[in-house]
């Protein structure tokens, strides 16, 4: 049993680890000393002993489960008398207080053209007490922090965390990662394979990059009637909607990124305005974490339009009209 002033109201609370029927089970004891089932347990979760992580002025439990996908962190703490978790769990590995930080060691997988290749990285969190969040240690000057983590929350519902680019204070998300998010979370049924195979010969691609003419292309998903077929061209900065107005032949809108897109690796990154102005969302970005909402028909004033021949084509108007 781990017993705490969880939430630093002066009143202690607990959680322990209890049998019933032959199985563990995690239950928490509120400061009424009214008990309840948290979660099942098993042996997994003690191959690294359970401990106590003062943060600010709170505490919280850790767990870590080790599975045949990895191992899994788990951190519990307590809120207006119940059980609480911050954004991080279940999406941190080995975490421990190093300092004044918070450090998460991990193993991860890197896809590459000879498969998959297990890699490991380490990210360095702080403790914000007003938002009792795990967030990313911000830029200090002299100290550039270039990857970060983000949990990302859709219409209410926690869709996982994806890995994201930090530069100069602003937060760039992976176009591809973040399109298939929107995909698989928004409630609009999803384009047939068959009319993805339009745009791309492999139907599980959301982003590729095209080396003749240096541009990124993307569907901005989901929904049939609502996909556009874009394009960012990386020498000029430049997204283009890749079809021209139906009711204005020859017209076609296009917009300049104000913070300008990341290439790294197999990847695009773009800041969360950008997405907006490409997707149909909206969001609520904080340090650590992004909320997004399913929004459609709020075009952005970003983008404007440019008229030209219906027979040109979308590389020759980037590289002549923009």
């Amino acid at each position: 049993m781990w017993i705490d002033d969880y939430d630093h109201n002066g009143k202690l609370c607990a959680y322990g680890v209890s049998e019933e029927g032959g199985a563990l089970k995690l239950i928490y004891i509120d400061e009424n000393l009214k008990a309840r089932n948290v979660r099942a347990l098993d042996e997994n979760f003690f191959v690294y002993k359970p401990k106590l992580l003062e943060a600010g002025d709170d505490g919280y439990l850790y767990l870590n489960k080790t599975g045949t996908a990895g191992r899994t962190g788990y951190l519990y703490g307590v809120k207006d008398n119940d059980v609480y978790e911050p954004d991080l769990s279940s999406r941190i590995d080995l975490f421990d207080k190093v300092g004044d930080h918070f450090v998460n060691n991990e193993t991860y997988l890197e896809r590459t053209e000879a498969g998959g290749v297990r890699k490991e990285r380490e990210m360095t969190y702080d403790y914000d007490q007003k938002s009792r969040q795990f967030v990313i240690v911000e830029k200090k000057e002299g100290q550039k922090v270039e990857r970060g983590k983000v949990a990302v929350t859709i219409e209410g519902k926690k869709a996982g965390s994806i890995d994201v680019l930090i530069e100069d204070g602003t937060t760039y998300y992976p176009v591809g990662e973040m399109n298939r998010l929107l995909v698989e979370n928004y409630k609009l049924e999803d384009v047939s394979e068959e009319d993805r195979q339009l745009f791309f010969e492999d139907t599980t691609t959301y982003c590729m990059k095209d080396e003749t003419s240096n541009a990124w292309f993307f569907l901005a998903w989901p929904g049939a009637g609502y996909e556009l077929y874009e394009g960012y061209y990386v020498d000029k900065n430049i997204i283009i909607d890749q079809f021209d107005d139906y009711d204005a032949p020859g017209t076609y809108e296009y917009m300049q990124p104000k913070h300008r897109p990341i290439e790294k690796g197999s990847e695009l990154y773009m800041d969360a305005e950008t997405l907006k102005a490409n997707f149909p969302m909206d969001y609520e970005e904080s340090r650590g974490a992004i909320k997004i909402k399913e929004v459609y028909g709020n075009r952005s004033d970003a983008w404007k339009t440019i008229k030209a021949s219906p027979d040109i084509e979308i590389d020759d108007i980037v590289e002549n009209k923009l």
